[in-house]
């Protein structure tokens, strides 16, 4: 008898550690922690360079993570902003001026334009689209021009770009085009005006080699290009339909795009479909060195913060109460955002 019990305390024990502990353990919850974190509004008299930046439409600011602010920048209510880790940029919606400056707040030039400035990505240029969105200029962030003006007879509805500065637009009358940085035409997607199409978003790959351009309402779908043939590679149809934009993503010839609470890609050289399963709405996505991915997310006034492999494999997993922005990985090891008023920087291990 006594055996008996010794056994089934055991087999208790047993079933609870394997069945109940373990799966809470699917992901290493402490495997990033936070090293450092200050105010946006405690600056710094460091004269070093920036190593991070936030923005969104009404401020911006540049930091470095192991001391502070550089520079704050709040704009007034008529007043708009766009940057990246070179520049940023102040406009009106309407007003007839384009004002740049430097991550210290000194303005490097003024354009005259009617137009919206527009920064895709961390790069010395920036885009104007016109008022009515049908056509647009890039300029260097010191306010030459590169490319004057290319008019379109639809609204611009996405523009992507890669590292040779080649420029992606869509218009929402389903035509997408590739310009190099000197406006010559380099890719063009065949059309037949007899069908209404809709074309919501696009991308790149850094590259410069594939292009993806999302397209449709009900059914949507997207088409993957090879650039230097032009020919279609793939045709994938999704099921998010009705949002404005799908978040789209070359990485390691796959293509990453948003789904209903997942992600799915599709690995056109090995031509398999696959899908990782999230919580909410995506907010943000970026990618480290490693390739893993990191994935912000926010469901009934609740935020996410979740990191994958590119298979899907759960690599760390964190739930907030206030809104989470502007990531971005230092390296593999590092990566800072923003955290409502404060910038979080996480490092990888075990505090100490």
């Amino acid at each position: 008898m006594k055996r008996f019990w010794l056994t089934s305390l055991l087999f208790l024990f047993l079933f609870f550690f394997y069945f109940l502990l373990i799966p809470v353990k699917i992901y290493k919850k402490d495997i990033y922690h936070v090293d450092k974190y200050f105010s946006i509004n405690d600056m710094t008299n460091s004269l070093e360079k920036c190593d991070g930046y936030f923005f969104s439409d009404d401020q911006c600011g540049y930091f470095l993570l192991d001391h502070g602010m550089i520079y704050h920048k709040k704009v007034s209510n008529k007043q708009f902003i766009q940057a990246n880790r070179f520049f940023y940029i102040i406009y009106k919606k309407v007003g007839d001026s384009i004002e740049i400056f430097s991550p210290t707040g000194e303005k490097i030039s003024d354009i005259y334009s009617v137009g919206y400035p527009y920064v895709s990505g961390d790069f010395h240029f920036f885009y104007i689209i016109k008022t009515n969105g049908m056509g647009f200029s890039l300029c260097t962030m010191k306010g030459e021009y590169l490319i004057d003006e290319i008019n379109f007879t639809s609204m611009i509805s996405s523009i992507s770009t890669d590292k040779y500065i080649n420029t992606l637009v869509s218009t929402i009358d389903g035509k997408t085009y590739l310009y190099s940085m000197k406006g010559e035409r380099l890719f063009q997607t065949k059309f037949d005006d007899s069908k209404i199409i809709i074309s919501k978003s696009n991308t790149i790959d850094y590259e410069g080699n594939n292009i993806a351009i999302c397209s449709g309402i009900n059914p949507e779908y997207i088409e993957i290009y090879g650039r230097e043939t032009g020919t279609r590679i793939a045709q994938l149809k999704t099921d998010t339909n009705y949002r404005y934009e799908t978040f789209l993503r070359f990485i390691n010839n796959r293509i990453y795009y948003e789904g209903l609470e997942e992600i799915k890609f599709y690995d056109f050289v090995k031509k398999k479909h696959g899908n990782i399963k999230i919580k909410g709405m995506i907010n943000e996505i970026t990618f480290d060195s490693d390739k893993n991915m990191l994935v912000a997310t926010s469901l009934n006034d609740m935020y996410y913060l979740t990191i994958f492999s590119l298979d899907g494999e759960k690599k760390y997993y964190k739930e907030f109460t206030a809104p989470i922005s502007n990531f971005k990985f230092i390296d593999k090891n590092m990566f800072y955002f923003k955290f409502g008023d404060k910038i979080l920087k996480m490092v990888l291990g075990r505090s100490a």
